[in-house]
């Protein structure tokens, strides 16, 4: 993967941000454009349209981590739109509150990408997401960010 990463073109300016930060080993700044993104997370479309104020957390094995984990993908990094999986649009500190005991070990951004990021989701690592979550300037006097299915 990091081979071809000096030939990769990031989709958008999030994404570039990541590569960047992670490449310098600079995770503080990788949290803090995470932290400031939209977070799409994959849906089966049978669950949503029977249960659609309800959020499933799909998990894979990760090899590299040797545990489930979670994924979810900026903006520029979902796959090309198909009917099945949907997507759902949440935030680092959505996924800081909702995660549950039993929730997966890890929660990976753009997985397998050259910006992806493994981030432990232990009680400090969510305390860590709330942390970089909470420290984000967001506008003042507007609507929140809708949250929805793409």
């Amino acid at each position: 993967m990091e081979g071809s990463a000096s030939h990769w073109q990031a989709p958008s300016t999030i994404e570039r941000g990541l590569y960047e930060a992670r490449v310098r080993g600079d995770w503080p700044t990788y949290y803090d454009l995470v932290a400031d993104a939209d977070l799409y997370l994959p849906q089966p479309r049978h669950q949503v349209d029977a249960e659609p104020d309800m959020t499933f957390f799909r998990t894979y094995r990760d090899l590299r981590t040797r545990s489930a984990c979670l994924a979810v993908h900026t903006a520029g990094m979902l796959p090309i739109p198909a009917p099945d999986p949907v997507f759902v649009i949440r935030d680092l500190g959505w996924f800081a509150e909702a995660w549950e005991p039993r929730a997966p070990a890890y929660l990976v951004v753009n997985p397998g990408s050259p910006c992806e990021g493994v981030l432990p989701a232990t009680p400090e690592g969510r305390a860590l997401w709330r942390h970089h979550f909470e420290k984000i300037e967001r506008p003042v006097g507007l609507a929140p960010r809708r949250r929805s299915h793409t």
